[in-house]
């Protein structure tokens, strides 16, 4: 069984002691010597496990040290010995937080797996998004380019105009506007 099919299968759950030590990707441990052979105790892997973000589990020193490693598919998850990562793994888990889990962005996910929504900070294009304002963009309150905004180039030309006056046009290079 891999440490994928494990966490969907809920079944790695073990009050781990050094009596009782527990083996890769199990868990509740409070520290390394509840763990078998070269295992780690580790506080931050619980997720990758199914278990909630405060779960302590058993795992391989390298699923734990801030480094993407061999098989890993992100740093400290993926992979045969570190679990699944959260999100983009095609896998909603809601008990992490998760709305949706796509494996990529698309027009009902975001990348970081909740629901695309303008203003977010999350700009997403498949979701119809020309700009995200929260992302700190040039960008109208509906994500849509202001009017005024055209794009050459690479810069964005905006012109401002009011019934009163009108004023110069400006001209600044921006990643907001795209073509």
């Amino acid at each position: 069984m891999t440490p994928l099919d494990a966490a969907r299968d809920g079944d790695r759950h073990v009050d781990c002691s050094p009596t009782n030590r527990c083996g890769p990707g199990e868990g509740f441990c409070e520290n390394d010597v509840e763990c078998e052979g070269d295992l780690i105790c580790s506080d931050t892997n619980g997720p990758n496990f199914g278990m909630s973000a405060d779960y302590h589990v058993c795992v391989e020193e390298h699923c734990a040290n801030g480094i993407k490693d061999a098989d890993e598919g992100r740093v400290d998850c993926g992979g045969v010995d570190c679990g699944y990562c959260q999100c983009a793994d095609g896998i909603v888990a809601t008990t992490l937080g998760e709305e949706c889990d796509e494996t990529v962005q698309t027009a009902w996910c975001d990348l970081d797996c909740t629901l695309p929504e303008c203003g977010d900070e999350i700009y997403n294009p498949q979701a119809g998004e020309q700009c995200d304002p929260s992302a700190g963009m040039s960008c109208d309150a509906d994500c849509t380019y202001p009017p005024s905004c055209t794009a050459t180039d690479g810069t964005c030309t905006l012109s401002i105009n009011e019934a009163t006056s009108a004023r110069t046009a400006t001209t600044r290079s921006t990643p907001s506007c795209r073509s």
